[in-house]
Protein backbone atom coordinates (compact mmCIF):
# COMPACT_ATOMS: atom_id res chain seq x y z
CA UNK A 1 0.00 0.00 0.00
CA UNK A 2 2.86 2.65 0.82
CA UNK A 3 4.53 2.06 -2.80
CA UNK A 4 1.05 3.09 -4.02
CA UNK A 5 0.49 5.86 -2.00
CA UNK A 6 3.60 7.61 -2.83
CA UNK A 7 3.74 6.45 -6.53
CA UNK A 8 0.09 8.30 -6.39
CA UNK A 9 1.10 11.13 -4.43
CA UNK A 10 3.51 12.04 -7.02
CA UNK A 11 1.67 11.03 -9.95
CA UNK A 12 0.62 14.12 -12.59
CA UNK A 13 -1.13 13.76 -15.98
CA UNK A 14 -4.88 12.04 -16.86
CA UNK A 15 -6.85 10.40 -13.68
CA UNK A 16 -4.50 12.24 -11.44
CA UNK A 17 -7.21 14.53 -9.93
CA UNK A 18 -9.78 11.65 -9.61
CA UNK A 19 -6.90 9.48 -7.86
CA UNK A 20 -5.96 12.38 -5.45
CA UNK A 21 -9.02 11.23 -2.77
CA UNK A 22 -7.93 7.81 -3.02
CA UNK A 23 -4.98 8.37 -1.89
CA UNK A 24 -5.85 10.92 0.70
CA UNK A 25 -7.72 7.89 2.19
CA UNK A 26 -5.10 5.49 1.64
CA UNK A 27 -2.45 7.38 3.22
CA UNK A 28 -4.88 8.17 5.91
CA UNK A 29 -5.24 4.56 6.69
CA UNK A 30 -1.70 3.75 6.53
CA UNK A 31 -1.09 6.67 8.94
CA UNK A 32 -3.74 5.24 11.05
CA UNK A 33 -2.27 1.71 11.45
CA UNK A 34 0.82 2.98 12.10
CA UNK A 35 -0.73 4.99 14.91
CA UNK A 36 -2.34 2.70 16.14
CA UNK A 37 0.45 0.15 15.98
CA UNK A 38 2.24 2.41 18.27
CA UNK A 39 5.07 3.49 15.34
CA UNK A 40 6.24 6.76 16.63
CA UNK A 41 7.73 9.25 13.91
CA UNK A 42 11.29 7.76 14.81
CA UNK A 43 9.90 4.66 13.91
CA UNK A 44 8.26 5.06 10.11
CA UNK A 45 11.70 7.21 9.87
CA UNK A 46 13.50 3.76 10.04
CA UNK A 47 10.91 1.50 8.93
CA UNK A 48 11.02 3.42 5.07
CA UNK A 49 14.21 3.18 5.26
CA UNK A 50 15.01 6.80 5.31
CA UNK A 51 18.22 6.84 7.93
CA UNK A 52 19.96 4.66 5.16
CA UNK A 53 20.05 7.68 2.83
CA UNK A 54 21.86 10.22 4.11
CA UNK A 55 22.48 12.90 1.99
CA UNK A 56 20.23 11.83 -0.41
CA UNK A 57 17.50 12.20 2.55
CA UNK A 58 15.61 15.20 0.68
CA UNK A 59 15.47 13.67 -2.71
CA UNK A 60 13.61 10.85 -1.15
CA UNK A 61 9.65 10.96 -2.68
CA UNK A 62 9.14 8.88 1.27
CA UNK A 63 10.53 12.13 2.73
CA UNK A 64 6.80 13.72 2.14
CA UNK A 65 5.09 10.66 3.61
CA UNK A 66 7.53 10.77 6.55
CA UNK A 67 6.74 14.65 7.79
CA UNK A 68 2.99 14.40 7.19
CA UNK A 69 3.10 11.33 9.20
CA UNK A 70 4.76 13.48 11.88
CA UNK A 71 2.91 16.16 11.56
CA UNK A 72 -0.55 13.37 12.06
CA UNK A 73 1.29 12.16 15.02
CA UNK A 74 2.07 15.29 16.55
CA UNK A 75 -1.66 16.07 16.32
CA UNK A 76 -2.55 12.62 17.62
CA UNK A 77 -0.49 12.79 19.98
CA UNK A 78 -0.01 16.48 21.32
CA UNK A 79 1.36 15.73 24.72
CA UNK A 80 4.37 13.84 23.31
CA UNK A 81 5.70 16.54 21.19
CA UNK A 82 8.06 15.95 18.19
CA UNK A 83 9.72 18.36 15.87
CA UNK A 84 11.18 16.61 12.36
CA UNK A 85 14.09 18.87 13.19
CA UNK A 86 14.83 16.94 16.14
CA UNK A 87 14.35 13.58 14.81
CA UNK A 88 16.18 14.27 11.51
CA UNK A 89 19.40 15.49 13.79
CA UNK A 90 19.09 12.48 15.29
CA UNK A 91 20.44 10.79 11.21
CA UNK A 92 21.99 13.57 9.96
CA UNK A 93 24.97 15.61 11.16
CA UNK A 94 24.21 19.68 10.93
CA UNK A 95 26.77 20.22 8.65
CA UNK A 96 24.88 17.48 6.13
CA UNK A 97 21.83 18.58 7.07
CA UNK A 98 22.38 22.19 6.40
CA UNK A 99 23.65 21.40 3.05
CA UNK A 100 20.59 19.16 2.11
CA UNK A 101 18.31 21.98 2.92
CA UNK A 102 20.50 24.54 1.08
CA UNK A 103 20.08 22.49 -2.35
CA UNK A 104 16.24 21.56 -1.57
CA UNK A 105 15.37 25.21 -0.85
CA UNK A 106 16.59 25.50 -4.64
CA UNK A 107 13.41 22.82 -6.22
CA UNK A 108 10.13 24.49 -6.09
CA UNK A 109 8.45 21.16 -4.45
CA UNK A 110 10.88 21.11 -1.56
CA UNK A 111 11.24 24.65 -1.30
CA UNK A 112 8.65 25.33 1.30
CA UNK A 113 9.50 21.99 3.59
CA UNK A 114 13.49 23.13 3.26
CA UNK A 115 12.81 26.71 4.48
CA UNK A 116 10.34 25.71 7.45
CA UNK A 117 13.08 22.86 8.51
CA UNK A 118 15.99 25.33 8.00
CA UNK A 119 14.58 27.97 10.64
CA UNK A 120 13.96 25.22 12.83
CA UNK A 121 17.11 24.10 12.42
CA UNK A 122 18.51 27.84 13.24
CA UNK A 123 16.62 27.96 16.37
CA UNK A 124 17.53 25.17 17.39
CA UNK A 125 21.10 26.20 16.93
CA UNK A 126 20.26 29.16 18.27
CA UNK A 127 18.17 27.51 21.72
CA UNK A 128 21.59 25.31 22.26
CA UNK A 129 23.56 28.46 21.80
CA UNK A 130 25.97 26.93 19.40
CA UNK A 131 28.99 29.46 18.24
CA UNK A 132 29.59 30.91 15.02
CA UNK A 133 33.05 28.91 15.22
CA UNK A 134 30.66 25.77 15.08
CA UNK A 135 28.30 26.77 12.52
CA UNK A 136 31.16 27.74 10.45
CA UNK A 137 32.75 24.60 10.51
CA UNK A 138 29.35 22.71 9.73
CA UNK A 139 28.78 25.02 6.50
CA UNK A 140 32.35 25.29 5.44
CA UNK A 141 32.31 28.97 4.58
CA UNK A 142 35.57 30.22 4.59
CA UNK A 143 36.66 31.33 1.15
CA UNK A 144 33.23 31.14 -0.67
CA UNK A 145 31.61 33.67 -2.31
CA UNK A 146 29.78 36.66 -0.63
CA UNK A 147 26.29 35.02 -1.95
CA UNK A 148 27.07 31.47 -1.40
CA UNK A 149 23.85 29.75 0.31
CA UNK A 150 26.45 28.82 3.06
CA UNK A 151 28.27 31.79 3.71
CA UNK A 152 24.29 33.53 3.73
CA UNK A 153 22.77 31.34 6.15
CA UNK A 154 26.04 31.71 8.12
CA UNK A 155 26.14 35.16 8.64
CA UNK A 156 22.28 35.10 8.93
CA UNK A 157 23.13 32.61 12.22
CA UNK A 158 26.22 34.93 13.51
CA UNK A 159 23.94 38.10 13.33
CA UNK A 160 20.92 36.32 14.91
CA UNK A 161 23.61 34.55 17.92
CA UNK A 162 25.26 38.60 18.22
CA UNK A 163 21.79 40.00 18.52
CA UNK A 164 21.13 37.39 21.26
CA UNK A 165 23.97 37.71 23.25
CA UNK A 166 23.85 41.34 23.51
CA UNK A 167 20.33 40.71 24.01
CA UNK A 168 21.65 38.67 27.49
CA UNK A 169 24.38 41.00 28.09
CA UNK A 170 21.72 43.65 29.00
Amino acid sequence: MLSFVVKASVSHGPGATARCGDVIRLQSELFRDWHKGGDSPAGVFSLLDLDRLGDKLVDSPLLATWLQYTEYFSYMEPKKKVTMISLLRVHVSDGALSYMLIQAKQVQTTKKIATQLQNDLLSSWMTARKRPAEVDAWLHVEGTATNNANRMLFETYANGYKHMMEELDR
